[in-house]
């Protein structure tokens, strides 16, 4: 799809996958702990209860958007993909990988097209500030007692 431009990044956590998995799950949680998210609500389950499609309301600095995304799931990963809202599209990803320590690998994958004419530069610079904010925030909560 024009315009969207994924990177990605990878980073240990020093929680398990499980830890980090159920971190990424608790979707309801995240407007408490991740930065600019100003609300989010399940619309739809998997069978096994976990977040099919996700409602994002979030603050983008120049103004709040809103919209929905898809999940799938598979062993270790998360695939991600954009259903309807204020955007263009967005695709991503989680990897989780045992580090063998008792930590994890987290990769994010990612990418969005805010439906702006953002030179390429700024468009990558804008994706890449989105990534690093996500995973420092899941870190953050996946290695805290909560």
């Amino acid at each position: 799809m024009a315009g969207l431009k994924e990177q990605s990044k990878t980073i240990r956590v020093g929680a398990s996958p499980q830890r980090v998995m159920e971190v990424l799950l608790d979707f309801e949680s995240y407007p408490k702990w991740m930065s600019n998210v100003l609300e989010t609500r399940v619309l739809k389950r998997d069978s096994r209860k976990r977040g099919k499609q996700v409602l994002f309301r979030v603050n983008a600095v120049i103004r709040e958007v809103e919209y929905v995304l898809e999940y799938a799931y598979g062993k270790g990963t998360i695939d991600i993909g954009y259903v309807e809202g204020d955007l263009r599209d967005v695709r991503a990803s989680y990897r989780l990988e045992d580090d063998g320590e008792g930590g994890t690998l987290l990769t994010y994958t990612y990418g969005a097209d805010v439906g702006l004419p953002l030179a390429g530069f700024m468009a990558k610079r804008l994706n890449r500030t989105v990534m690093d904010a996500a995973l420092k925030d899941v870190k953050s909560r996946a290695e805290s007692a909560d």
